[in-house]
């Protein structure tokens, strides 16, 4: 069998079914030195033949299991691929087990491994471009890779281990469906946005609530964090059989994992199937904030906001979009003016731009965010603090020029992260005090990190540092100034 199979694997016509992910981190770029072909040189001694591969181990007391002399090459004739990123191309073996079959690495100073249940025989192939597909999507250094499922239903990711690795699968999630059955079938597209997996997948067939004739495109965030997957739905569209909306995964793109080097994959937004039925009522007196594509269709959008004084709440604002007007939505006060554009970046990687606005007060220093979902506009809120007071509801920067920040003053920042932001502040430490204590900190600097979830942001990280006013910290604020950095 062992041998049939190397057969298969050494054609250069295997088709797409089964993927390895394993190259260079997200920032490698497509001009990259190519990766050296010989194999590493190490404590471990290696023959090969066109029939078999022996390997001796050093250290019998190690946790890394043997290789077999049958094993099998299943990186020959293809793209070679370096694992611990040393610059040079490493080993990759199969060999059969009681369950299924174990994938043995050779690097230069270890051997790599993880079991994979099932029948199916694992095998390395490479894009039509050349590369073989790649990430590391837990920064640590080693990449992990993908095996393509044998239907569209998912996927295993697969992160390697001296000691051991892990078989993750990757779908479908809670929420998701497919019924196959009566003639109905499930597409899956998977692709990579810096260390995020984006997993699209389409369902119909009288499931969860859908007709017969109705389907659903979903948009699944994964991410890997501390050895687990941790997933995240961030959209979905209802749609007709018929009528698919631009961008939904077919059978043309089922299964397939773009997890490239030299790119991040472009992911095709979500958008409705159907028209928007906001109604578009809005007073003369309403500005256009800003014109751009926030949804990816390549159709410029309008942000319209109005205020309605002395009437709770405030501030309002819409999004006119090319197949409707969302409903609108209530937004911090905007005391005599704005909202204005600050910035616009696609944190959680949905294909879909957040909007960070101004709200200008007293301190004209007050920023929101705005997320578009299919048909529906929200600010963004902490997770862990919601307001129920739209005037502070999601405000990033507080604070800025006046009130508990004499009298020094405060500055803050908000900076975009892959998948989230950074928000810090200075300000002194005895804030309306106009005498400080010589003996306590005059200045602090807060730092949180939040991620953008279920259209909330999460805390999930933070400190806070005391210092001299005449003595910042050369990274603080107070130094490189205030803003919002997107």
């Amino acid at each position: 069998m062992i041998e049939a199979v190397k057969r298969s694997v050494a054609l250069t016509g295997v088709v797409v079914a089964w993927a390895f992910a394993v190259a260079a981190c997200s920032d490698s770029t497509a001009d990259a030195d190519p990766v050296p072909t010989e194999p590493p040189t190490s404590s471990t001694s290696t023959s090969t033949s066109s029939t078999s591969t022996t390997t001796t181990l050093a250290e019998p007391d190690s946790c890394v299991p043997p290789v077999p002399d049958d094993a099998a090459h299943i990186s020959a004739n293809r793209t070679p691929v370096d694992v611990d990123g040393d610059g040079v191309a490493d080993e990759f073996l199969v060999s059969e087990t009681d369950e299924g079959h174990r994938i043995h690495v050779l690097l230069a100073d270890t051997t790599l491994w993880v079991d994979v249940p099932g029948d199916a025989w694992p095998r390395l192939i490479d894009r039509p471009a050349g590369g073989a597909a790649a990430r590391d999507l837990d920064d640590d250094g080693l990449l992990e890779f993908f095996l393509p499922p044998n239907s569209t239903n998912g996927a295993e990711l697969v992160r390697l281990g001296e000691c051991g690795g892990t078989v993750h699968e990757i779908g479908p999630h809670e929420g998701e469906w497919c019924l196959r059955d009566d003639g109905f079938h499930c597409e899956r597209r998977i692709a990579c946005v810096g260390q995020d997996i984006i997993s699209d997948m389409t369902s119909g067939g009288d499931v969860e609530g859908l007709d017969a004739d109705e389907w659903r495109w979903g948009r699944t965030l994964i991410r890997l964090e501390g050895g687990e997957l941790v997933v995240t739905p961030i959209a979905s569209v209802e749609y007709d059989l018929g009528d698919p909306p631009a961008g939904v995964p077919t059978a043309a793109d089922a299964g397939a994992v773009d997890c490239f080097p030299d790119v991040d994959a472009v992911i095709p937004p979500i958008a409705s199937g159907s028209e928007c039925t906001g109604t578009g009522d809005r007073p003369a007196a309403a500005a256009e904030v800003a014109e751009l594509d926030i949804d990816g269709d390549g159709v410029p959008d309008r942000i319209i906001s109005w205020e309605a004084a002395g009437v709770a709440p405030e501030g309002w604002l819409h999004i006119e979009l090319a197949h409707g007007v969302t409903e609108p939505v209530a937004i911090p006060y905007n005391w005599g003016g704005g909202p204005e554009l600050m910035a616009t970046a696609d944190v959680d990687g949905d294909g879909v731009l957040e909007v960070f606005l101004t709200a200008p007060s007293n301190t004209a220093r007050n920023a929101f965010a705005v997320q578009l979902t299919g048909c529906t506009v929200a600010v963004i809120d902490y997770a862990d603090e919601p307001s129920s007071d739209v005037s502070s509801r999601g405000l990033l920067l507080h604070g800025i020029g006046g009130g508990s920040c004499a009298p020094t003053g405060c500055v803050a920042r908000v900076s975009c992260t892959a998948g989230g932001i950074v928000v810090e502040q200075t300000g002194p430490n005895d804030h309306r005090n106009e005498q400080f204590d010589p003996d306590d900190p005059e200045m602090y600097w807060w730092r949180t990190v939040y991620e953008l979830r279920d259209g909330a942001w999460h805390a999930v990280g933070g400190e806070t540092t005391y210092y001299q006013y005449d003595d910042p910290p050369p990274d603080s604020p107070q130094v490189v100034g205030d803003g919002l950095h997107c």
